[in-house]
């Protein structure tokens, strides 16, 4: 097992125009998870959706600086900013390429400090506001800080060297000098990957042989969490038979479910209501026994439950498994998305549902928004049958799974995903509705 505690994490910097011209720092991370613990990953794939380019980080090469340009020299009474990064290891024997930007013309001053605190002057001059570039060449020492000191702003950067051998005398070389307003919005700065604020990303997390996605378009600082563990078969169970028919498992968290809806019973015509007569029956969509086989069944709460109200109880799932509870899948959805609040009645957190949903539009009409079926749920579109008449309605826009926690006499719980929105919507309806049915495997 790798190390725990690995925060991995990207830094843009990015200076762009903003109202007077002032910069701005993005600070992306990514934190590794697996099984509500943290984990070191093994790589990091960062795709640009809106650019189409793409960059890999390795462990521990864990950071990436952008340059967003279009600043504007500071006039008047204005805020002035300062940032001073590294941009590159040109290579063995020939430094580091280091970058100043200003946005003020001033007096600037650049000393490095080994670490014995000792301190060499290495560059003093006058510069105009804009884009200066270095090349420091290290002495004999292997590690130093590089600071700068620009109209009484101080920055640092600490810096390494891993070459064997290096000139006896560390010195700076300046490169040149760009004004900022003659700048490209997008200037790159260690690799072939551009991004602006906003753009839509796809970060592909890999740690052994499993892997996490997510699709941020950041505008702003953020962290976000790569959930491994989740799109798996339980452990020593990926499958059983129940019914005539095979059903697949997944693993999400610490809890086993089924992987796709429950198929049990004998099909009753939509009109007819399901009763207490010893036979499990089901409603399949548009009486189609063929839509059973691709969605499920379809049953009211009462045929659900065996007509128990007993929250947990095995009702129509198979031996070993049970009828999950409202506090069950409060536990799935908020190991999904921790924004999810299981005290509210209605649609809360952003992606739990995303994460739940099949991806396309196979089972799911357009736009299916936020589905990306990280956690393996598979979800899908199965519709429901009408409580009162007994009609079919919502094919491919709507999943609703009942949950075996009872709200009143003629109301049940349930959880509801649309084929419009990412997020998990906790209810309780009617219980003559026909909903779909997952079960949970017991402890």
């Amino acid at each position: 097992m790798k190390k725990i505690g690995l925060l991995l994490s990207i830094i843009f910097f990015s200076l762009f125009n903003i109202g007077f011209g002032q910069s701005s720092l993005i600070h992306l991370s990514f934190t590794g998870v697996f099984n509500s613990q943290h984990i070191d990953t093994d790589s990091i794939n960062i795709r640009n959706l809106t650019q189409n380019c793409d960059t890999v980080l390795y462990w521990p090469d864990t950071s990436l600086t952008f340059l967003i340009t279009g600043i504007h020299p500071v006039e008047g009474d204005q805020k002035e900013e300062i940032d001073f990064i590294q941009v590159s290891d040109v290579g063995e024997g020939e430094g580091n390429i280091l970058r100043l930007i200003i946005s003020k013309a001033g007096q600037t001053q650049i000393e490095k400090i080994d670490l014995l605190g000792r301190r060499q002057d290495i560059y003093c001059h006058y510069l105009p506001a804009g884009v200066h570039d270095f090349k420091l060449l290290f002495g004999k020492e292997k590690i130093c800080i590089v600071s700068v000191k620009h109209n009484g702003l101080i920055r640092s950067i600490k810096l390494l060297y891993n070459h064997e051998e290096g000139p006896s005398v560390g010195r700076l070389i300046y490169l040149g000098f760009r004004d900022p307003e003659k700048t490209y919005k997008s200037t790159q700065l260690t690799s072939g990957f551009n991004f602006w604020p906003g753009d839509s990303l796809k970060i592909t997390g890999y740690y052994d042989t499993l892997l996490s996605e997510i699709y941020p378009a950041p505008a702003n600082s953020a962290d976000f969490t790569l959930h491994f563990g989740m799109n798996l078969f339980c452990p020593g169970l990926p499958s059983f038979s129940y019914g005539g028919q095979t059903y697949t498992t997944v693993q999400i968290g610490t809890q086993c479910w089924m992987r796709e809806n429950l198929n049990i019973g004998s099909m009753l015509n939509g009109f007819s209501e399901q009763t207490d007569n010893g036979v499990i029956e089901k409603y399949c969509y548009d009486n189609d026994p063929a839509k059973c086989s691709v969605y499920g069944g379809l049953y009211q709460w009462d045929e659900m439950m065996q007509y128990s109200t007993t929250p947990g109880i095995q009702g129509i799932c198979h031996t070993g498994w049970h009828l999950p509870t409202d506090a069950e899948y409060c536990t799935l959805t908020v190991y999904l998305d921790p924004t999810v609040d299981c005290n509210f009645w209605g649609f809360s957190g952003s992606n739990a549902a995303g994460r739940m949903k099949e991806t396309g539009f196979t089972h799911w009409s357009a736009p299916n928004s936020g589905a990306t079926n990280q956690s393996g749920f598979t979800a899908r579109g199965s519709g429901d049958r009408y409580g009162w008449g007994g009609g079919f309605y919502y094919l491919n826009e709507d999943a609703d799974f009942w949950t075996s926690t009872e709200y009143s006499s003629t109301y049940a719980v349930f959880r509801y995903l649309s084929n419009y929105g990412a997020d998990i919507n906790r209810d309780k309806y009617v219980k003559s509705f026909g909903y779909s049915v997952r079960c949970l495997k017991d402890n």
